[in-house]
């Protein structure tokens, strides 16, 4: 392939049952993937970025653009015409970003950069959506998804339920990665994180949900409305 976790690495895999059930997910159907990913267990499903990702303190402006909604990029990387505005579901908006793509968040979110990801967080910091952009690595989306797994516990306090699907997005290698940790002292419990990375056109993009375990089923369909609008430009190399 949402202290930070490690840069994306990600080791040896473990997740047993669901796992081997699914084995490969097309993002075409990736909510249904996440649904038999890391739905139920232990009663939590709460992942952030035990430090930077999911607790980012660099404040910037909002820089939102309501526009069109983008479609996804084809596998050959290069983004068809988007869609009309209308078909950014309701209360949702979408976002031009800075950083060279467009993403659909909630209403009202606030945007924040730390480092090299930006981050739409809800009022209170209870959702948090945060994007990542970086140049391809060699080892590819599903090893740095499972070498991330496998350093889970040392990265977050109370690490569990840690799955990494091998998965596509629109015929592009990636990997979707769940967990659980115990969040931080702010947060007042657990966290459940739906992350998934892939390659394209020389890039790695890495978007990521944070929200706590007792409404991890809206943290998913953020997660999922996030990823299925999320585009860059069609001439962005």
């Amino acid at each position: 392939t949402l202290a930070t976790p490690a840069p994306r690495g990600r080791g040896p895999r473990r997740r047993t049952a669901l796992v081997a059930a699914v084995a490969v997910v097309t993002l075409a159907g990736l909510g249904a993937g996440i649904a038999a990913l890391a739905f139920d267990r232990d009663g939590d499903d709460t992942a952030s970025d035990g430090g930077s990702r999911d607790k980012p303190t660099a404040t910037a402006t909002a820089s939102k653009t309501p526009g069109e909604k983008p479609s996804k990029p084809s596998p050959s990387g290069k983004s068809s015409a988007p869609p009309s505005k209308s078909a950014v579901p309701a209360g949702y908006e979408l976002v031009d970003d800075p950083f060279g793509f467009s993403i659909a968040v909630p209403e009202g979110y606030s945007r924040v950069v730390k480092g090299p990801r930006v981050y739409y967080n809800s009022p209170g910091m209870e959702f948090r959506i945060g994007i990542h952009v970086q140049e391809q690595d060699p080892k590819g989306p599903l090893r740095l998804s499972r070498e991330a797994d496998a350093r889970g516990p040392q990265d977050y306090p109370g690490y569990r339920s840690g799955q990494v699907i091998e998965t596509q997005r629109d015929g592009l290698p990636a990997a979707l990665w769940a967990f659980i940790w115990n969040g931080s002292a702010d947060d007042g419990g657990s966290r459940q994180t739906y992350d998934l990375t892939w390659d394209e056109a020389g890039r790695m993009y890495d978007v990521w949900v944070s929200a706590p375990v007792g409404k991890k089923s809206e943290g998913k369909q953020h997660f999922d409305r996030a990823v299925d609008s999320f585009s860059r430009p069609a001439d962005q190399n």
